[in-house]
């Protein structure tokens, strides 16, 4: 599992209140989402203002092993997530997949670039990624750089992250 439900603070499923331009519930393959509801309620859910730069539904053929996604074209499109909670020691995980055997961008697979944040990155004309977590100084932890063989092939990233006066652990996921 990823935790206690009372932990988290935030869960975004895109087979769970993805919403158009009209703000009616997306139900049709290549549809723009512009909000994103958390299926916690633990935040507002995430949301794009602007509808050329919203993410596009996929379903059916389009999904990812038969679940409806959110497809990111890594021109611009995104989509951000207000009001989470801040952690010590935060995780984070995601199911992705691209194009291409490699990464062939500079892009996130995930990010709140800011204190208090954090970044799974993959790398140009590769198949490898790292993540990274940022305090809230604006201080950088990185976790070892993964190699994950196909970006072309569906995948869980993610990392676990444990901060204490003692010290730091650092866990990047990779299909784990």
């Amino acid at each position: 599992g990823v935790g206690a439900l009372e932990e988290m603070s935030s869960w975004l499923d895109a087979s769970f209140g993805t919403f158009n331009a009209q703000n009616e519930a997306a139900v049709e393959d290549g549809e723009r989402v512009l909000t994103w509801n958390d299926r916690l309620g633990a935040s507002a859910g995430a949301v794009q203002e602007l509808e050329e730069a919203a993410p596009v539904l996929r379903i059916g053929d389009a999904s990812m092993n038969g679940m409806p996604v959110l497809e990111f074209n890594g021109n611009g499109e995104y989509i951000t997530i207000e009001g989470v909670r801040a952690a010590t020691s935060p995780s984070v995980f995601t199911v992705a997949r691209g194009t291409e055997v490699e990464w062939n961008e500079h892009g996130w697979i995930a990010s709140s670039r800011g204190n208090n944040g954090f970044v799974l990155h993959p790398w140009k004309e590769s198949s490898q990624y790292s993540s990274m977590v940022i305090d809230d100084e604006g201080n950088y932890a990185n976790g070892p750089q993964q190699y994950i063989g196909d970006a072309g092939e569906t995948h869980l990233f993610g990392f676990i992250y444990d901060y204490s006066e003692f010290g730091q652990k650092f866990f990047t996921l990779y299909d784990d």
